[in-house]
């Protein structure tokens, strides 16, 4: 059952009366391992019976230190745990600081409901039409948490069951989980929380902040990626509190794809693919690359995952070039260009002439979240998938390759021209319009019988349009923030 708002707030100290507990408990196991070594080193009985009971304390002291190590891991995990509640109960906090500003609403701690005052019948209608928004706001919000909340017992249970040596518990029954997370990966879990502290200073908590976290992630986990890491570029934005999440995932339809290589004969290798259709759960490292807008946070994260050549084994992430500008309504222009670093004359090479993933993505928030125009490449395949603040994940818009999408497509999908995609206003409306330094001329009419207008009519004032300034993204330990600049000309 998931926890409310009242047990989630009293729950920090619980964690870290466990967390002692567990840790005490580990150091106390690994003494026992040592005393028992001890005493077989200090054993002088001979014969069978003496070895019989140096066997016995060997093996008590293994059975010690396997106990130990499975506490130790425990006690790690209940730490995060811990700092992670923490972070929690302060979030409600300001949740309910939040709620008794005016226009105050009522927060239940226990139904987790939000309700207006029972006050409100004398309110002139627009002021009960504000405390309904901000019901529907804080309620939103409070939904959130408790999602946040949900992941949080989870990994709880986890920890628990690892130090009283129980079954992990199956949380295939829907218990929410943290977006892109393995629930049985400690290790990933532990990555994934270590990038987001990087840039934010704390532990990841909500849905969002997950998500984040998982494309933030310097590590690779799928086989095929051989340990190779990803290469992964942020920037600061505005935060837009509400949006949720959006991942825009390139991917590669087919289990491998054909790649040029002039050296051998046939002058080809074979590259990986991700080998899948549009998923709106798709982990970051599912695709090639993955930029990831977070609205809650107030981020947009980069990440090019490794290149593996089938034929030779290699595998090597290229360096993504990314590049972005805000508007002052939240909106984000981002411009991206990538390529693979095993392309014929190198992944410069390949960016430069443009035979290569590139493009610019248009994201701009709205009332049921955001809306998405793209101008892109034919190949490969794209989706932007969207997660609500409480964690739901919602396709927004899917293009699948449109020339060929089997082995063949980046040879034939990479070239010029791009093509428009989704709401292609969003991203033109990033460009200035201005009035040219030329002087507007007249233009002549053609000279006719029964001709009653002036012999010329003066042309419009010549305008040029003046592409946005972009901020290139950096690493995580010295992300930049993206400037707000609106055009000019534009409505």
């Amino acid at each position: 059952m998931t926890l409310n708002l009242k047990e989630l707030r009293e729950l920090p100290p619980e964690v870290e009366s466990l967390q002692k507990a567990t840790a005490d408990a580990a150091k106390n196991h690994a003494n026992s391992a040592a005393f028992y070594r001890e005493l077989n080193k200090a054993s002088t009985w001979e014969g069978h019976g003496g070895e019989a009971a140096r066997a016995g304390k060997e093996a008590s002291a293994r059975d010690h230190e396997a106990k130990a190590e499975d506490l130790r891991k425990a006690a790690d995990d209940l730490e995060r745990v811990h700092g992670e509640s923490e972070d929690l109960a302060k979030r409600i906090g300001q949740i309910f600081d939040e709620a008794y500003a005016q226009p105050a609403v009522d927060i239940n701690d226990v139904t987790n409901q939000v309700t207006a005052p029972s006050h409100t019948s004398y309110l002139k209608d627009e002021e009960a039409a504000r405390i309904a928004k901000k019901v529907s706001e804080m309620q939103t919000k409070v939904g959130a948490v408790l999602a946040a909340g949900a992941a949080l017992d989870a990994d709880l249970a986890r920890a628990i069951a690892t130090a009283t040596g129980t079954p992990v518990p199956d949380l295939s029954d829907g218990t929410p989980t943290r977006p892109g997370l393995d629930p049985r990966n400690a290790e990933r879990r532990r990555n994934q929380s270590d990038a987001f502290k990087e840039l934010f200073g704390r532990a990841p908590t909500t849905p969002a902040d997950w998500a984040t976290a998982a494309a933030m992630d310097p590590h690779s986990y799928d086989p095929k990626n051989k340990g190779a890491p990803p290469r992964i570029a942020v920037a600061k934005i505005e935060p837009s509190p509400g949006q949720g999440v959006l991942q825009n995932n390139f991917f590669i339809p087919s289990k491998d794809v054909i790649a040029p290589n002039p050296t051998k004969w046939p002058p080809r290798d074979l590259n990986a693919g991700d080998n899948r259709g549009f998923n709106p759960k798709s982990l970051p490292e599912d695709s090639r690359v993955s930029i990831l807008v977070d609205y809650e946070n107030g981020v947009i994260v980069a990440r090019q995952n490794p290149s593996v050549n089938m034929t030779t084994g290699e595998a090597q992430a290229g360096i993504p070039e990314v590049s972005a500008v805000q508007k002052s309504d939240k909106s984000v222009l981002i411009y991206y260009n990538t390529a693979d670093p095993f392309s014929v004359g190198g992944q410069n090479l390949a960016k430069d002439s443009y035979i290569s993933v590139n493009g610019n993505l248009g994201i701009a928030p709205g009332p049921d979240g955001p809306r998405v125009g793209a101008n892109m490449t034919w190949f490969p395949a794209f989706e932007a998938n969207h997660m609500t603040p409480g964690g739901q994940w919602t396709p927004v818009l899917q293009e699948w390759p449109q020339i060929r999408d089997d082995a063949w497509g980046p040879l034939t999908g990479l070239a010029p021209p791009t093509h428009y995609i989704g709401d292609g206003s969003i991203p033109r409306s990033f460009t200035s319009i201005v009035p040219s330094n030329e002087f507007p001329h007249a233009v002549p009419l053609p000279p006719g019988p029964g001709t009653h207008v002036p012999p010329v009519m003066p042309a419009l004032p010549p305008t040029i349009s003046i592409p946005p300034a972009l901020t290139p993204l950096g690493p995580p330990s010295d992300a930049p923030t993206i400037p707000v600049i609106d055009p000019i000309g534009q409505k």
